[in-house]
This record gives structure tokens, sequence and C-alpha cells, in this order.
């Protein structure tokens, strides 16, 4: 039993911050994993209390190691299910469950693009921060739709940036993740997937690694030989700053 708990958690764990070994069990590796190194260099920088909004398993948690306290919450909605996660306060859309001024840092990860009113969550959120506290979000730009019917938006560099210093923010860093050629890859295995998906775990695994892993690494390769093009991305990642000028 703790062997297959060790089993279980590790592949939890490449699901989101995946090894190399990830390339035969993350059928999302190639956005996942620059991702996760982005986050392995910034999240260990956060300290004081942190809020995880829409934090779904937490899957970041343990990269935010100087932190003295981490708080989740998430939204119920129809397009996912939170049976298994760790929600420790859930948001009703429109206000948050805690008093102004109570966080030093949040995460936002994978969520503004779930959001059809952005704006007002991001106000929340700035609530909660303290005055100078650090908002780290990441959002894709070029994905599928996903989680009907609560997929609202993509948004640009300049689309975010926007969002955010109408809601008070000062932006301090964008950077764009998962290139071109990995992006391209990534939507051509997730149309792969969906030809042989179903309700069989087993037969799902099997063609993940028969079908998905050398397309995966095939990814890898040209991504490291072919030219970048910049304004072709998977997905972006955000350090914010609340300024100053934000009150209760």
């Amino acid at each position: 039993m703790l062997l297959l708990k060790r089993i279980k958690n590790w592949y939890r764990r490449e699901l989101f911050i995946p090894s190399t070994l990830g390339i035969f069990v993350n059928p999302y590796f190639l956005s996942k994993r620059p991702l996760a190194k982005r986050f392995q260099e910034i999240l260990p920088q956060l300290t004081g209390v942190a809020l995880d909004f829409g934090c779904g398993s937490k899957p970041y948690r343990e990269l935010c190691v100087n932190v003295t306290k981490y708080v989740g919450v998430d939204i119920e909605n129809a397009g996912h299910s939170h049976a298994r996660e760790q929600v420790d306060f859930f948001y009703d859309g429109n206000t948050l469950p805690f008093d102004d001024e109570t966080f030093d840092a949040c995460l936002a990860s994978d969520v503004l693009e779930h959001l059809f009113d952005p704006d007002l969550s991001l106000r929340e959120i700035a609530r909660v921060l303290k005055e100078g506290g650090r908002l780290i979000l990441n959002t894709p730009f070029i994905w599928v739709e996903h989680e009907a019917p609560t997929d609202a938006s993509r948004y640009t560099r300049y689309g975010m940036r926007y969002h955010l210093e109408a809601a008070g923010f000062s932006v301090e860093r964008v950077e764009t993740v998962v290139g071109s050629i990995e992006i391209v890859m990534q939507l051509f295995i997730e149309y792969i997937r969906k030809l042989y998906y179903s309700k069989y775990i087993a037969l799902n695994a099997l063609g993940d690694l028969v079908l998905v892993a050398p397309l995966t690494l095939v990814g890898v390769i040209l991504g490291k030989i072919l030219p970048l093009n910049t304004t072709m991305y998977g997905t972006l990642v955000v350090v914010a700053k609340k300024n100053a000028a934000i009150t209760s």
C-alpha cells in the first residue's frame, strides 16, 4: 500500500511538475514542463501568507517553500469537480471570503481564462492582498476550448497587462512560455488524444504511451532546433505587485 501511494504521488507530481520521465506519462508535458520550470524559479521567492486562487489540488504548493501559511480558494462550477481536491474556502464569484489585506502573495494558475468578469476577481485579489503584495499568474494564449461551459477568454501580453493595471496592479514581469513549436505539437497531441480517449483508463494510458510519448519527444527535439516565433506561444506568466493606491 505504501508503494502504491508513492507511485500515485509521483504520478500526480508528474502531471504538473514533470521531470524528464514525464515525457512518457504526461500527455501535456510540452506545455506543463516550461511552466513548471518558471514556477520553480518564481514561487520560492514568495513569503508570508499566500493565497492560491483557483487552487484545485494545490499542485504548486510544494514550490512555495518560504511561505508561512498557504490557503486555497476555488469556485464551484459546472465544468470542474472538486471532489478530490484540496479547497479550503469557496469563492462565490463576487466576494472573496477574507478580510482586506490578509495575504502577502497570491498565485492564480490557469484560472483567469475561466472568469467571465476577470476585472471583478482581480479587484478582489487586490483587496485581500497587502500593499506591495505579489500576484503570480499564468493563463493560456493558445489552447483548446475546455471545461465547458466555463471557458471564457484567452489573453495576449497586452490584454493581460491592461486588466491588471485596471485592477490596481503594477506589472513587473511578463513572460511567454511554451514556444511556438511546442504549442503546435501540443495541439496536435490533443487532437490525436481526442480520437482514442475514452472511459477506459488502461487504454488511455496505453495510447498515451504508444502514440503521445513519441510525439512529445519529437516536440522537445524540434523545439530545440527550430527558430522561435515570438508572437505565437502557449502561455503567459505574469508577476505583478499591488499598488499602494488600492484601499478597502
